[in-house]
């Protein structure tokens, strides 16, 4: 799974070459099918820019995905230890949480972030909301670090949701449907 940020089209461009198939995210997961589903026999290497994708290439639930194994993620800022800053929005967190709630993200699949040397900081952010997730890689063109490990979220916390943000995004209208799981071990009810 890859964020469908310009950045990462290079990453996207290669899975396809590789043969791999990639989910990326619909922006805004504005869609009730919310990742186009990038097969590289079906679609062309264009399809790795979001707009190209949003033109050729199928959407997918949740419910017809495969297990993934790779997200990579941007990243305004990371630490040494994975913790990162983004744009702001939650998307990245959010979708994570939608594939781990889906059970298609594993405690072995793995996180990574593609930034600059100067992203990187040696300080700790203290920014760390209980839904975030640490990347478990960090990748510069430099130099590769591994991140701390941190349990990820279970799921959607739904305390975390605002009903904005629930009325813009179809796929969590199905997950809402559905009676809280569980409570995780900071007390946050999980859809």
């Amino acid at each position: 799974m890859v964020t469908p940020d310009p950045p990462q089209e290079p990453v996207v461009r290669q899975a396809l070459i590789d043969g791999k198939v990639v989910y990326m995210a619909v922006p805004g997961l504005r869609l009730d099918k919310p990742f186009f589903h990038l097969v590289p026999s079906l679609v062309e290497l264009s399809a790795a820019d979001r707009r190209v994708a949003a033109k050729v290439a199928p959407t997918i639930s949740l419910e017809d995905m495969k297990p993934v194994q790779l997200v990579v993620g941007g990243s305004v800022a990371v630490d040494r230890r994975g913790v990162r800053i983004g744009k702001g929005k939650g998307y990245f967190d959010l979708e994570q949480a939608m594939l781990i709630g889906a059970g298609l993200l594993k405690s072995e699949s793995t996180t990574l972030t593609l930034v600059d040397d100067r992203q990187v900081f040696t300080d700790s952010l203290q920014v760390e909301m209980p839904y975030d997730v640490r990347m478990d890689m960090i990748v510069t063109q430099s130099a590769i670090y591994f991140g701390e490990p941190r349990p990820r979220p279970s799921g959607v916390y739904a305390e975390h949701l605002t009903p904005d943000k629930l009325g813009e995004i179809p796929a969590l209208q199905a997950i809402r449907l559905v009676s809280p799981r569980s409570h995780d071990s900071s007390g946050g009810t999980l859809w």
